[in-house]
């Protein structure tokens, strides 16, 4: 064999590497492209749900908040009826009926 037929198949393995290596480059830039785009999709779609937990969050505040308030009227109720019953009390003892 002479080096002239060496060197030609040389060139066509160093022309098929270079061919191999621009598509792997390529595959490679489409899977990061790919991973962008992933990444990219996660992101919208948490958004969603973190809107979703924050309105959660807020709805329960109220609910709490609603509860804490309705506590505190019936609380003032009873506290009024109480002594609405210690002043009837106050004057049937001052105020006897005959």
């Amino acid at each position: 064999m002479s080096h002239g037929s060496n060197d030609s198949v040389l060139e066509v393995v160093k022309n098929k590497l270079l061919q191999t290596r621009a598509e792997a480059d390529k595959a490679q830039n489409e899977v990061e492209r790919l991973q962008r785009l992933l990444i990219e999709e996660r992101e919208k779609q948490k958004l969603p749900q973190q809107k979703l937990q924050y309105a959660e969050k807020e709805a329960n505040e109220a609910k709490q908040e609603l509860a804490e308030k309705e506590l505190a009227v019936l609380k003032q109720i009873l506290q009024d009826e109480t002594s609405r019953r210690a002043q009837n009390d106050t004057l049937k003892n001052l105020y006897p009926r005959k």
